[in-house]
């Protein structure tokens, strides 16, 4: 096996762990909406003096972009695995390969990230939900 196979093995190992970590990713997200979907529906945005609703919101809203992005990254999977097949030097990282979306330069990497920021901002808020409610 030559270098250039080894590193294409890798690189397509790389793929199957996002494909892995979306999947899961996206089971938890829809769970987590569908979960907060009825006390969304119980605590109006500026209801209560607090604002607790507003906090509950906002990390609904957090999640279910962060779905949004985590569905639009799986889709882009296997173009990606097809460019690799037709690229013969591999020379730029997986997670540095531009995923094309809408006329954009947005990197799998970056994109992930993005992911996971919105994912902790959704929880962070929606922990400050049940903190304010508590108290």
């Amino acid at each position: 096996m030559d270098k250039v196979e080894l590193k294409l093995e890798l690189q397509l190992e790389s793929l199957k762990m996002v494909k892995e970590w979306v999947t899961w990713l996206m089971g938890l997200q829809v769970s987590i909406c569908a979960l907060l979907w009825s006390p969304l529906k119980d605590n109006p945005i500026m209801a209560a003096k607090s604002g607790a609703g507003l906090w509950l919101h906002i990390g609904w809203f957090a999640f279910l972009v962060s779905l949004l992005l985590t569905v639009l990254v799986y889709r882009t999977l296997p173009k990606l695995i097809e460019e690799l097949a037709k690229d013969e030097t591999l020379e730029e990282s997986i997670f540095s390969r531009d995923l094309k979306w809408a006329e954009q330069k947005i990197s799998l990497g970056t994109m992930l990230t993005v992911i996971y920021w919105l994912f902790f901002a959704g929880i962070a808020f929606t922990g400050l939900f049940v903190l304010i409610r508590a108290f």
